[in-house]
């Protein structure tokens, strides 16, 4: 049996927004929003005007990935 030992920093997923479930804004009659399957995502940085996958985390979901399989 293989051990390892992990260190990850911050969060290595989080949940989609409004817009990922075809909603258009925070539209009070639309709350609460509750999807019937939650949507992961990895963690959105701004580049530019642009959100981008934090590179960060996927190399960190990588690590995981590879430390389980």
């Amino acid at each position: 049996m293989k051990l390892y030992k992990l260190v990850l920093f911050g969060h290595l997923v989080q949940l989609a927004m409004p817009k990922e479930y075809g909603f258009r804004g925070f539209i009070r009659k639309n709350l609460p929003i509750i999807p019937e399957t939650f949507k992961l995502i990895l963690p959105q940085v701004k580049n530019d005007w642009k959100y981008k996958p934090d590179a960060g985390a996927l190399w960190q979901l990588k690590v995981v990935h590879l430390a389980t399989n």
